[in-house]
């Protein structure tokens, strides 16, 4: 009965109720493959991940969608940036320049829900304060982590001429900012690649 389901928090008691004849017992294979996952996610490099990407996960329904979505957290072949850096910045080229604008807009385009909105002011602050900044922040101080630092619609934010750069995928967030690392995502093959 939800447009969008956000997890078991939005659940009266009846609606919880309701989901307690789907109960079963976790099943030696559920335990197996949950511990492999596990390990994958603990691994220093994600090169387990994707080859648990490559297995049969339906023991685990929700497990495929889940170690693919923290894939697309590596920087991307194309600018350096992960998925949530770039749906970030999508939303502000898409004229949604308050934070709890720019917080909808990213959450809206999971398929699931995937980060707070403390977390994704965290790396905003990041993109503005880098080296090479990202984006420009209009406001009473710098980016607030909590929301108990006011009003969060008093900054807004825009994108530089890097930040431009970085959506058409003509400059490299991690060259820019003298960084690099192993590991890349590939967004057209959907794989995680070498540098």
């Amino acid at each position: 009965g939800f447009a969008r389901f956000k997890g078991l928090g939005e659940l009266s008691p009846t609606q919880m109720a309701s989901l307690w004849p789907q109960r079963h017992t976790v099943t030696a294979a559920e335990k197996q493959l949950a511990s492999r996952a596990w390990t994958a996610l603990r691994s220093p490099g994600p090169r387990p991940m994707q080859q648990l990407l490559e297995e049969d996960l339906t023991p685990l329904r929700y497990l495929c969608a889940a170690l693919q979505r923290r894939l697309e957290e590596l920087p991307s072949t194309r600018n350096g940036l992960n998925r949530t850096e770039n749906a970030a910045l999508a939303a502000i080229a898409a004229g949604k320049v308050t934070l709890p604008d720019i917080f909808r807009f990213v959450s809206d385009a999971e398929e699931a829900p995937f980060l707070g909105d403390t977390m994704l002011y965290w790396k905003l602050a990041e993109l503005a304060q880098a080296k090479q900044p990202v984006i420009q922040v209009t406001g009473p101080g710098p980016i607030p982590l909590w929301e108990t630092a006011g009003d969060m619609k008093a900054w807004t934010l825009s994108l530089t001429d890097t930040g431009r750069a970085l959506l058409t995928g003509t400059a490299d967030w991690l060259r820019l900012n003298g960084a690099e690392t192993s590991w890349r995502w590939s967004e057209q093959t959907r794989q995680v690649e070498m540098s």
